[in-house]
């Protein structure tokens, strides 16, 4: 611990404050935020001589050097000590679009008082693409100028550092964590970061046990590879798809000697990519799919009100998706997300898993089956896919990023006064679906109101 260093918190910069921070009202949800330098040398890994990512995920790694970097988390964490729910999650940050994102805003996380702490892992975070410099340098180079992360050979490493300052004193002798109460480590990432998971989780967490669970998040069941001999950013994410770091396309399972939980939750845009790297639920894994959903769809527009803060207007182009033709799914994933923190400190502290869900059908071919309405069969069904005013579906029509938002098509009048008798045919029947969803535990209170609250606000041309 003595070769990890850490500075803050960290003040001032040409903005005045830390980029992709929260943009809710942290005082009136109880909450404190402050941003930190962390700098040491990370350990890089790669496959023993012969061995290569098996499909059991029990891969066999050495460490083969170090690489050094100065990076940057976010703390985030209750401001009172009595409302600490004990577990801390590390959070591997998204570099997709070519800047560093966070995008917290699930109701749950602070309800239920859990702490954070999100990490700028990757080199993309501190420089941007090659072709698209939006790092953090290149944001507020006042700030963050000192920063550098030299390739992404050292995320592993980088991301072990952050677990082993947590089991360590450091975080509340520096202030990063005050007197938050840390029993339990958790890391979590979504999409490209769950990809980084993927791989930290069969490669490199059996060498040090610092995580007491691991949540994965709209995750096609690929890893990314250990070592890139060095390479620094690229010109594109896409890029790592391209010879010689073909490894991203190989799909296996999660590793499951470990003896801790893990968590999938994914979409049906994961779900059609997902199939091969399926295994059964036990007492230390689980995967849920939430059938209609997209990997990019929801209601919430934090990540949106992050950009307007922190460039001034929209998502930057190289975030855009290409347009769908049909409008984008807005099928709202956020429920499913609080059932899975409230389930989670239960299944870590004392060994009661979430409940065992219905997967989403797949045909002999990895396709999604699908009724004649086109919505998809089997899988965690919310009321608006279960008592439906629309086809809510991952198939946008367009591939690459463009299609992550999957597509929304709306029944004709005539359709919705074939399914529904009348407007309390309707509204009774969402109830119903209301109550299964609770009872089956991917739904928790207050989202059941909230759910039943916005179906007596729509529109619709019924009786």
């Amino acid at each position: 611990m003595a070769d990890t260093t850490l500075t803050g918190p960290v003040t001032g910069g040409s903005h005045g404050w830390a980029f992709s921070s929260s943009v809710s009202d942290l005082d009136a949800i109880g909450y404190v935020e402050d941003e930190w330098f962390v700098e040491g040398d990370a350990t890089t890994y790669d496959f023993a001589p012969g061995a290569d990512a098996t499909d059991d995920g029990r891969w066999d790694t050495v460490a083969v050097g170090s690489v050094p970097y100065r990076t940057r988390f976010l703390s985030l964490r209750p401001a009172r000590t009595d409302r600490g729910n004990g577990i801390l999650i590390v959070n591997w940050n998204n570099v997709t679009a070519g800047l560093d994102l966070v995008g917290l805003d699930e109701r749950e996380f602070f309800d239920s008082g859990y702490a954070m702490l999100a990490v700028t892992t990757q080199a993309v975070g501190v420089h941007g693409y090659t072709s698209a410099p939006q790092g953090l340098r290149d944001w507020d180079e006042e700030r963050y100028g000192s920063l550098s992360i030299p390739t992404d050979d050292a995320s592993y490493g980088i991301f072990a550092d952050i677990a082993r300052l947590a089991r360590s004193d450091a975080l509340h002798e520096s202030g990063a964590l005050s007197d938050f109460t840390i029993d339990r480590v958790l890391a979590m990432g979504g999409s490209q970061s769950a990809a980084r998971l993927h791989t930290f989780v069969n490669g490199v967490a059996p060498h040090e046990r610092l995580f007491d669970a691991f949540v994965l998040t709209v995750h096609f069941g690929r890893g990314t590879p250990l070592n890139m001999g060095g390479a620094g950013p690229m010109a594109s994410i896409l890029e790592i798809n391209q010879a010689p770091y073909t490894f991203r396309a190989h799909h296996t399972q999660l590793r499951t000697d470990l003896g801790v939980p893990i968590m999938v939750c994914n979409s049906e845009t994961e779900a059609r990519d997902y199939g091969s790297a399926r295994q059964p639920d036990d007492d230390r894994f689980r995967l849920w799919e939430i059938a209609g959903a997209s990997h990019a769809s929801g209601a919430s527009t934090h990540i949106e009100d992050v950009f307007q803060r922190d460039f001034g207007g929209p998502r930057p182009a190289a975030m855009t998706p290409a347009g769908a033709g049909a409008p984008p799914n807005n099928l709202d994933r956020a429920p499913v997300m609080n059932a899975i923190y409230r389930h989670l400190r239960p299944w870590i502290a004392d060994g009661a898993p979430p409940p065992s869900l219905p997967r989403i059908e797949l045909d002999e071919s990895g396709r999604i089956r699908r009724d004649e309405h086109g919505i998809a069969r089997g899988g965690i069904r919310l009321p608006d896919v279960e008592v439906p005013l629309a086809t809510l579906t991952a198939d946008a029509g367009v591939e690459g990023l463009g299609g992550l938002s999957g597509a929304r098509h709306d029944f004709d009048d005539a359709t919705l006064r074939k399914l529904y008798a009348s407007r309390d045919d309707y509204l009774s029947r969402y109830d119903t679906a209301v109550d299964a969803a609770v009872d089956a535990g991917f739904v928790v209170a207050p989202d059941d109101d909230d759910l039943r609250r916005v179906a007596r606000e729509r529109e619709l041309p019924l009786d």
